[in-house]
């Protein structure tokens, strides 16, 4: 642990038994909440120009700074999230000052989507752009409010073969499934998919699979529901290799950037590449 505490902080985090990360990550301390406070005013001011006392982080105790430091890793990610979707957004915005209206857009390798902007180009991922899309849909989906997603009947439903345990958990599991589209009934020894979400670019045993495949695995603060959906998002999304039309095109790049983390996938993969003008001159010279 001494090791890993001299590399980084998100060493030091992960070497951390995980009993003791969950007494440290399960409540916030009001001397926690105090420095946060002062550390987000403090960011929100301008780095170090706020009066923030010296020994405010000094008194703390050690659980309290490591709670501290794990909440300036959440707050430092999603403030960085919220600069790229804003400066991404203000790129793509209709409008003289920032994109042509009509912005030209072609498809590079049948893998990334090309736009212009005023300040440069986009090159964006299709297939991880589309897994974005797909998995913020199906997130929303799982809310009590949330209506499900379209499904497709199957004209011939598809019997897979699978073992008690995986039998056991999928017919569990098809409540929440049927909010994703997926229609399951038992079947013999296995289950009988019998309708398949409308926008599934897969096979029903392939998306039973990606499931099964989340069964055992486990992530801190993300859910099992979650972690499914990134994996379905993954397993529909439109793949690499596929041409898109214009209007496909078009529908997608939309999409991604109604979303509220544009820049990632699911899985934290980058999804937008931003050239800006003055790089393209420097390749020029």
């Amino acid at each position: 642990r001494r090791e890993a505490t001299q590399s980084d902080l998100l060493a030091y985090v992960r070497s951390l038994p995980e009993q003791q990360m969950a007494a440290l990550t399960s409540e916030i301390t009001d001397d926690v909440l105090d420095g946060m406070k002062k550390l987000v005013y403090s960011i929100m001011k301008g780095m170090g120009t706020s009066s923030v006392e010296a020994n405010t982080l000094l008194q703390q105790s050690g659980s309290a700074m490591a709670q501290l430091c794990m909440w300036q890793l959440a707050i430092g990610y999603n403030l960085r999230e919220l600069e790229v979707k804003n400066a991404l957004s203000k790129q793509l915005e209709a409008g003289d000052e920032v994109v042509v209206k009509q912005r030209p857009r072609f498809q590079l390798q049948n893998k990334y989507i090309v736009t212009a902007t005023k300040s440069g180009l986009l090159v964006i991922d299709q297939h991880r752009a589309h897994q974005r899309i797909l998995y913020e849909e199906l997130v929303r989906q799982l809310e009590p409010e949330g209506a499900p997603a379209a499904t497709q009947q199957l004209l011939f439903p598809a019997a897979i073969d699978l073992n008690a345990a995986d039998q056991l958990f999928v017919l569990q599991s098809r409540d929440w499934l049927s909010k994703f589209g997926l229609l399951i009934a038992e079947h013999d020894d296995g289950i009988e998919v019998q309708g398949m979400p409308l926008e599934a670019d897969t096979t029903p045993e392939s998306l039973i699979q990606a499931i099964l495949e989340e069964r055992a695995a486990e992530v801190a603060g993300v859910s099992r529901e979650e972690r499914v959906a990134a994996r379905r998002a993954a397993s529909m999304a439109v793949r690499v290799g596929k041409a898109l039309k214009p209007e496909e095109m078009v529908d997608l790049v939309d999409r991604l950037f109604g979303c509220s983390t544009p820049a990632l996938d699911p899985f934290g993969r980058t999804v937008i590449v931003n050239f800006e003008s003055n790089e393209l001159e420097q390749r020029f010279r």
